[in-house]
């Protein structure tokens, strides 16, 4: 039933259409208060940056989760700002940056988030056994000890700097192949990410058939702190990635995708190992430098360790 009800949302987007060729630029990167504080991916499903071009984004990313268990509660809404610039310094390499500015509180949107859940038969993550717009990030840890985030409003996260190369070019009977680095950097203000360097390598394939076009994807991930905040984090851990759009028209494509991770957070008893998401969204294109990216995330496990949901939008310009 759940399925259903994003396919008839999914079809809907194909029936709206404008008009220029677009790809959705960039997925939204995890925003579960636990994971966020280390670097995640969030994938490219884009072209390159022409040689000596820069596209510059800006994206406003809400979310939120009610995760409850016996022993660890994560209620929090998390509003983030991502400026990002890529440059292409060939046309087959590209340098990128981003320096995400986060708020995270109470928020005010609990009941409005639940009547969501309810109208589309999602999991409602025990929502209704504690109060609306609350923020508690604090539980137990398997040795005995406590982990406890109380920081709100605005902060600072790392500054991720990351490049991509095109391995080979798409061919009739062969897919885009991108190899990908990622690096975020100890800039986060208190609480709101990590002291050390983190590093990502990926590598994503891309195909096109028509209008349609389909992409995947896979990185691993290293972490320099083990701990934070009383919070014990694997080294090592892979994330990856489905992503399917659909060219309506040369300025309108909708796309569908899922996101995934193994798992990450070690020391919490009873904390899920991983994570699915499901992403729906449309691409905007009102002229060749102007985009828009509008999309929802949606949690497809009933886990309590991933956000409930999450709204992204953002707008992209482009300089030659």
């Amino acid at each position: 039933m759940r399925l259903s009800h994003y396919c008839i949302i999914f079809v809907a987007l194909l029936f709206l259409s404008h008009q220029s060729p677009l790809y959705a630029e960039r997925l939204l990167r995890e925003q579960y208060p636990l994971r966020s504080l280390h670097l995640n991916w969030s994938p490219f499903v884009s072209d390159l940056a022409k040689r000596e071009s820069f596209l510059t984004e800006i994206g406003i990313n809400w979310s939120s989760t009610n995760a409850i268990k016996s022993n660890y509660r994560v209620d929090a809404e998390v509003l983030e700002l991502s400026p990002s610039i890529q440059y292409g310094i060939t046309d087959s390499l590209e340098l990128h940056a981003t320096l995400p500015v986060l708020w995270r509180g109470s928020g005010a949107l609990d009941n409005t988030i639940d009547a969501w859940h309810v109208l589309f038969g999602l999991p409602r993550g025990n929502r209704d056994r504690v109060p609306d717009n609350e923020f508690v990030i604090e539980g137990d840890t398997d040795s005995g000890g406590r982990f406890l985030i109380n920081e709100q409003g605005f902060g600072l996260s790392n500054l991720q700097v990351g490049i991509r190369y095109q391995l080979l070019e798409e061919r009739e009977i062969a897919p885009e192949i991108i190899f990908e680095t990622l690096t975020s950097l100890p800039t986060a203000t208190n609480q709101y990410g990590h002291d050390s360097i983190d590093g990502g390598l990926g590598i994503s394939l891309r195909k096109g058939m028509g209008s349609l076009s389909t992409q995947i994807g896979a990185m691993a991930f290293i972490y320099g702190d083990r701990e934070i905040e009383g919070i014990r984090y694997r080294r090592t851990h892979f994330e990856g990635h489905f992503h399917l759009d659909y060219q309506v028209s040369e300025s309108f494509k909708p796309f569908v995708g899922l996101i995934g991770s193994t798992e990450v957070i070690t020391n919490i008893s009873g904390h899920p190992s991983g994570y699915v998401y499901l992403d729906i969204g449309a691409n905007i294109k009102p002229s060749k430098r102007v985009f828009f990216d509008l999309s929802i995330r949606e949690e497809l496990a009933s886990g309590r360790g991933s956000v409930d949901f999450s709204l992204q939008s953002s707008i992209g310009i482009s300089f030659s």
